[in-house]
């Protein structure tokens, strides 16, 4: 466990809390995000930000640098979320190229079982 860092960027305060130490190379989709709402401004008492434990954070005084953090952070969101997105879209045309070939073989139930479980993930991926 290493301390990581939570970000308010309106009052440009952190706060240090526990963390995994490899949180941001196994799981860097969650910086920027605000996690569960635990983590709060001592200011302004709004939920703060996940930075990650190694982020360099500028002094308090430094508007500048606060802003290209915030841009920093507002870019690797929006990276990560366009990379799901495609990578949920791969998967959806996958599978519907699977189910298509499915359909096309000779009937058993082991092939109606394997569709059905498909046509579920499927059609969680769209939800």
């Amino acid at each position: 466990m290493t301390n990581g860092n939570w970000a308010c960027f309106n009052c440009r305060i952190t706060v240090r809390r526990p963390t995994w130490r490899q949180v941001a190379y196994f799981r860097p989709w969650v910086i920027g995000s605000k996690g569960d709402g635990q983590v709060k401004c001592p200011e302004c008492k709004e939920a703060c930000n996940f930075l990650g434990p190694k982020i360099a954070v500028p002094p308090k005084r430094d508007k500048a640098g606060w802003e290209k953090l915030r841009s920093l952070v507002i870019e690797a969101k929006l990276y990560w979320h366009d990379r799901v997105r495609r990578q949920n879209a791969e998967r959806k045309h996958q599978i519907e190229r699977q189910i298509q070939e499915l359909i096309h073989r000779p009937e058993n139930e082991g092939r109606k079982r394997f569709i059905e479980s498909l046509r579920n993930e499927l059609e969680e991926l769209t939800q």
